[in-house]
């Protein structure tokens, strides 16, 4: 299965420096699959994913997926990456750009303040 690989390859790469640094490679992943999809198809697609690094990891799922749900809503990097977004493209006629250059970095906060909540409250 698909999920057992990637997650496989993840634990091998990220578990040997720790659970937070696993928590921020699952959401930058996250962001980065979020910059072509929707929110919603992230945490689908990756639910199973996350699920199975942390079994391999040998940690707790549960700040691991609030993660994910966080960095899956937190999608401003792109228009398609979340619905209103695309609705405000084209009505305040912003470039593809635009989103990158305000959203990245907003993202990037985000990340900061969210995996490191979620790592010591949960």
């Amino acid at each position: 299965e698909l999920a057992e690989v990637v997650a496989a390859k993840l634990v091998q790469v990220v578990v040997p420096y720790g659970p937070l640094v696993l928590l921020f490679a699952i959401y930058t992943v996250a962001i980065l699959v979020g910059m072509v999809i929707s929110n919603n198809a992230v945490v689908s697609l990756m639910f199973p994913i996350v699920v199975r690094v942390c079994q391999g990891a040998g940690i707790s799922w549960r700040p691991a997926l609030f993660a994910l749900t966080m960095a899956a809503s937190a999608s401003f990097s792109t228009p398609v990456s979340y619905q209103t977004n695309m609705m405000v493209a084209g009505a305040g006629n912003y470039a593809f750009a635009d989103f990158l250059r305000f959203g990245l970095p907003l993202q990037l906060v985000c990340m900061l303040a969210t995996v490191p909540a979620c790592y010591f409250l949960f």
